[in-house]
């Protein structure tokens, strides 16, 4: 259990402390961050998958550690509860049922004095299937942590060098000034342009919507290829195009204001994979809020996202992150939960390792996105076997917002047909 007892003392980042202190206003708008794991298979033995995941925790430090309130040190005890940690639920009989479930578990209050995470099977809702829903709260993990903590329970042994859940581009070299200049001056406009939802007849909610879209990863990879993208690109190009359709049935907007996004930025290394906390840097695009055809989409994108691929920018940021004074963060963190109507999230990303539970393979990896108090829409996407499964959490208040889902997988289908026509 060495890499249990190397948790136990360190000093929680600022970012981490900031999540930890949030209230949520409702339990829809609790800072859980998750993933739904599609198993082929008959389900197992509840008593099986608690002993799976015991043999498993020596590599998973998170999953015994947490943050007491207003501390600034993680505290680890001795050992998880499985028998609350890990448990099962029957979803009565169709595949839909599934998504209504889950949203449900969504709402679980997480503990205040033990590791704040979940693990539930779920099965009765397709024939020789089942899912595997893990919920963990946003200040033990991020997206990062997230992937670790799924590879490490139902992946191969995976070195960090190959991990899903680092940042493998940090360069050799020292990032220059006029580097750290532009992260200062992203770090600025986080806080400052945090306001910029002011829409006629919405109101913020504590009530989220749950969906899931779905789309072959190539589909992405073919518009990317295009313009000269990445798929990162396009996802967001597609969110931001969908939104803009959706602002322009609001008849009565004189001038619609720009989209404000959210995008987290990875900058965990990999002797870090198995920490617990947040290693991402929160960083702010701007985006044309009116419908455009794809090319002028997609140019726009890639060059708001720019920074974000740049090494050295990357690298910065995390100098940045590790010496960030608490009173930024906390109003880092106010840009995206506790503010009235903030920027829309949208991470991305990919899982590059194939997993299983005692030969039964997962065939799918569902997403699932917080939208905390202040958030309009929260939008999270992962890439796993040829698929790209996006989750979107739309706050009711914002009527219209809850189909968004399926404006996004039309504009992917419509781009990708624009293309082969051309």
């Amino acid at each position: 259990m060495v890499a249990v007892r190397s948790a136990r003392g360190a000093s929680a980042a600022p970012v981490d402390r900031a999540f930890r202190g949030l209230s949520p206003h409702s339990p829809d708008t609790q800072m859980l961050v998750g993933a739904v794991l599609h198993v082929d298979g008959r389900p197992p033995e509840l008593g099986i998958l608690r002993d799976h995941i015991a043999a498993r925790l020596p590599a998973l430090p998170a999953l015994t550690t947490y943050l007491p309130l207003g501390a600034t040190r993680w505290t680890a005890p001795c050992y998880p509860d499985l028998a609350v940690h890990v448990a099962e639920r029957a979803v009565p009989g169709e595949q839909e049922n599934l998504e209504s479930v889950v949203a449900e578990l969504t709402r679980t209050e997480l503990p205040d004095d033990a590791p704040p995470w979940r693990l539930w099977l779920l099965h009765g809702h397709a024939p020789r299937q089942y899912a595997l829903l893990y919920l963990a709260h946003h200040y033990l993990q991020d997206a990062g942590g997230l992937l670790h903590t799924v590879e490490s329970l139902f992946g191969p042994e995976i070195p960090a060098e190959a991990s899903s859940a680092v940042y493998h581009g940090f360069p050799r070299r020292l990032p220059t000034v006029s580097d750290y200049g532009r992260c200062l001056m992203m770090s600025v406009r986080n806080v400052r342009q945090a306001r910029k939802w002011s829409v006629p007849h919405c109101r913020t909610t504590p009530d989220r919507t749950l969906h899931w879209s779905r789309v072959p990863t190539d589909a992405l990879g073919s518009i990317a290829a295009t313009f000269g993208g990445t798929r990162n690109d396009v996802y967001i190009a597609a969110i931001a195009q969908s939104l803009a359709h959706w602002l322009d049935t609001m008849s009565d907007i004189p001038a619609p204001p720009d989209l404000a996004f959210a995008a987290p930025a990875n900058i965990r290394r990999p002797e870090e994979m198995n920490r617990p906390g947040n290693r991402t840097a929160l960083t702010h695009i701007r985006l044309p809020a009116t419908p455009l055809d794809p090319a002028q989409r997609m140019v726009s994108t890639i060059r708001a996202t720019m920074p974000l691929k740049s090494p050295r920018v990357r690298a910065a940021l995390r100098a940045g992150v590790d010496h960030v004074p608490m009173w930024l963060a906390r109003a880092t963190v106010n840009t995206i939960a506790g503010r009235r109507r903030g920027p829309v999230g949208a991470s991305f990303i990919t899982l590059r390792h194939r997993l299983a539970f005692r030969g039964s393979p997962v065939t799918a990896v569902y997403p699932v996105m917080c939208a905390p108090a202040g958030t309009p829409l929260a939008v999270l996407s992962f890439a796993y076997e040829g698929y790209t499964t996006v989750c979107f959490r739309a706050d009711t208040g914002f009527p219209g917002l809850d189909r968004i889902h399926h404006t996004w997988r039309e504009t992917i289908r419509a781009w990708n047909e624009s293309l082969l026509r051309s």
